[in-house]
């Protein structure tokens, strides 16, 4: 007799359901059925548990149908679930059989996967979606401009052999403490090298992503559990750190690399593109860092004006100089001196003032060279453009030169000065200094 004759029977309907969970390329497989016996279904035996599911829906703005399966909360497969199998596609299949049909015809009530599990008081629950909802989702394209490579290390496009790369070494649960592993294998090997990577447990397929690998200390992301007083081998996968030199050196594997490396240092659309590591972003001139312990890096503008005219000056000589120097001072204090006696010093870099013990450290400066002809660094130019820890006393000097025959004229320069995090290596502030210097000046016969 047909399941659909039981199932619209006025008597002979008695419905109980059959749970399959499988990892797709796993060998991985759990099957429970909310009978009080076993029950053998297509030459396989599903246990009894206690487990139901809820209505399946299917709404109008979505892609597939959505469910959720209630157990206990010590279910294996849902203990599983919480140790570390969420991180993997497990497929699911609900079918509906009835207890009376002597041919155990069964109807799939649904098809999708399993996206996550949470525990409240005794029981589980599972909330399952369709593969085609899940992928659905997938952003498209997924190729990001970014510099670092965008292929899952080991997967088609990377073209690594995993194995080659694989580590297998035993864990005993008397060696290990929380979420920290200790497998002497790993000491042989560079600290980082398996940070980002992961562990595997071949009896289960459940992997643990690799969080930190100091010598043979591995910290990952959730305690493995449980294991046993019999040391039981597992497998431990390296990291890639994403760049084309441990791309290189690491793996030889140049070829198939898949990013951006040579990305501007900004971003000509958004200014959001993913880097390597920290480039000088430039804020705008006056911004104020926040930094540690209330302590803040304020670079405003500053203009400073020298005005020379009056009696005609005469240099004598085929130009006429003004030194100029910019300081920074690990006390905090920021001061530009112009010609002999004209000092800006208002410049205080470090509010409140003076700094802790190692705080200047954090910080760079840059002054960058002004394009104008009228500027000269001088004979031995020292700190423009360069990257100078504030930790010690910063110094850039050049001059204001003129050539030939200025009357009632005015030189302008501009001084940009960035201030950059050295942690991270971002910049923080900038600023500009700006210098005018108004003169009347007469080259050699001058009058």
């Amino acid at each position: 007799m047909t399941h659909a004759t039981y199932d619209t029977g006025a008597d002979t309907g008695a419905p109980f359901e059959l749970y399959e969970f499988t990892v797709p390329g796993a060998s991985l497989v759990w099957r429970y059925t909310n009978q009080p016996s076993v029950v053998t279904y297509a030459a396989a035996d599903y246990e009894p548990a206690v487990i139901s599911h809820g209505q399946v829906t299917q709404q109008a703005a979505s892609v597939g149908a959505t469910t959720s399966i209630e157990c206990a909360d010590d279910n294996p497969f849902a203990l599983a679930m919480l140790a570390s199998l969420s991180s993997r596609p497990v497929r699911v299949v609900i079918r509906q059989i009835h207890r009376d049909d002597p041919d155990a015809e069964a109807t799939t009530l649904f098809i999708g996967l399993v996206t996550g599990v949470s525990f409240e008081g005794a029981k589980a629950s599972l909330p399952c979606g369709s593969r085609y909802a899940l992928s659905s989702k997938r952003r498209v394209p997924w190729l990001t401009y970014q510099a670092g490579c965008n292929w899952e290390w080991g997967g088609a496009g990377c073209g690594v052999n995993r194995d080659a790369y694989r580590v297998t070494a035993g864990l005993v649960a008397g060696d290990q403490t929380g979420r920290v592993l200790t497998v002497a294998a790993a000491d042989g090997f560079a600290d980082g090298y398996f940070s980002g990577g992961w562990v595997e447990r071949p009896s289960t397929g459940a992997t643990w992503f690799i969080e930190e690998h100091s010598g043979a200390n591995l910290t990952v992301a959730l305690p493995v559990s449980p294991l046993g007083s019999t040391s039981e081998d597992f497998y431990f996968y390296p990291g890639c750190q994403k760049n084309e030199s441990y791309c290189l050196a690491t793996f030889d594997n140049l070829d198939n690399y898949l990013g951006y490396p040579r990305l501007p240092n900004i971003n000509p659309f958004s200014r959001s593109a993913y880097y390597q590591s920290g480039v000088a972003d430039i804020p705008d001139p006056g911004d104020t860092w926040a930094m540690p312990d209330g302590y803040q890096l304020v670079l405003s503008d500053q203009t400073v004006t020298i005005d020379q005219r009056g009696p005609i000056l005469y240099s004598g000589e085929s130009s006429y100089q003004v030194p100029v120097s910019i300081e920074f001072l690990p006390t905090g204090y920021a001061k530009v001196t112009v010609g002999a006696s004209a000092t800006l010093t208002g410049g205080v870099w470090l509010n409140p003032k003076t700094p802790p013990a190692g705080l200047a450290e954090q910080i760079d400066f840059y002054v960058e060279t002004p394009g104008n002809a009228q500027w000269d660094v001088g004979a031995s130019p020292t700190g423009w453009e360069t990257w100078n820890n504030a930790g010690s006393t910063i110094t850039c000097r050049g001059a204001l030169s003129i050539t030939g025959e200025i009357v009632n004229g005015t030189q302008t320069v501009t001084f940009v000065i960035r201030a950059r995090d050295t942690t991270v290596g971002l910049v923080r502030a900038a600023c500009t200094v700006t210098v005018n210097w108004l003169a009347d000046i007469r080259g050699p016969g001058g009058a």
